[in-house]
């Protein structure tokens, strides 16, 4: 029987996620085989690029992860300590693969990906220490990116929050106006280059809904130009950040978030 394993990234540039995509596709009809897990996915093991120093700069990270899900780290230096599987260099397609058959997988291990460990019920939250809470008030965000791979980023650092988000993903305009109609979030992250309705549209059709028309909407842009943060300005998004997204100044950013949610908008 074949078995597909769901394969986490962490840290892993976009250029490599769709190498190792075209790796995992090109596995064929084998006894095991592998894909990358979607955010919805959960995941079998995790693969983490050690030369990302955004996400890892020290073995700790690495332990941090729940121990029961095997981790495989990636980098151009030798195997760190602590990392029991390593692909070193480049990702060549038959070491790829020569690792990751190695990795021996716990009986039943099935980790959310966004979380590293059990995703807690509907309802519930776990604090910094990993405590559940119980069932609490979450703000709810909307991520809006094509990039799976972006949308990804995003949740790994809003999974950083001091308060509890609900999150909802989209991968169009389109599809953030038919969520934003259907729920009211209470903030938005919105790409600006999308097939289709672009963020800026998207943006102005947002603001034009009365409950909508004071939430923070936060652009994404691979776009530097001050006319293009003008423009966004226009269209009534409230900041304006560029990729690739740095983890320090996303932060940042969500403190302030976390702080007016706190005084202006408590459930």
């Amino acid at each position: 029987m074949i078995k597909n394993l769901k394969v986490g990234l962490r840290g892993v540039s976009e250029k490599n996620a769709e190498k190792l995509e075209k790796i995992f596709q090109a596995t064929g009809n084998r006894e095991r085989t592998y894909s990358i897990a979607k955010l919805t996915d959960q995941t079998d093991l995790l693969i983490v690029d050690i030369d990302a120093k955004t996400f890892f700069d020290s073995k700790n990270h690495i332990d941090a992860t729940n121990p029961e899900t095997p981790v495989v780290t990636v980098g151009q230096s030798d195997k760190p300590e602590g990392s029991d599987y390593h692909i070193k260099g480049l990702l060549l397609a038959t070491r790829v693969i020569r690792v990751l058959d190695q990795v021996k997988i716990p009986a039943g291990n099935k980790h959310d990906f966004i979380h590293g460990a059990q995703a807690p019920e509907a309802g519930h939250y776990k604090d910094g220490n990993g405590s559940d809470q119980g069932k609490a008030y979450a703000y709810a965000v909307l991520v809006v990116d094509d990039s799976e791979l972006m949308r990804k980023t995003i949740a790994l650092e809003l999974n950083k929050a001091s308060l509890p988000l609900s999150i909802d993903f989209a991968e169009s305009g389109e599809q953030a106006l038919a969520k934003v109609a259907a729920k009211t979030y209470d903030f938005i992250f919105l790409d600006v280059m999308m097939p289709g309705m672009d963020g800026y549209e998207a943006c102005g059709q947002i603001r034009k809904i009365a409950e909508m028309k004071k939430t923070p909407i936060i652009m994404l842009s691979a776009k530097t130009s001050p006319l293009d943060e003008v423009k966004g300005v226009m269209a009534g998004c409230t900041n304006y950040i560029t990729k690739p997204i740095k983890s320090d100044e996303f932060q940042n950013m969500l403190d302030r978030i976390m702080n007016w949610l706190s005084n202006y908008k408590k459930p």
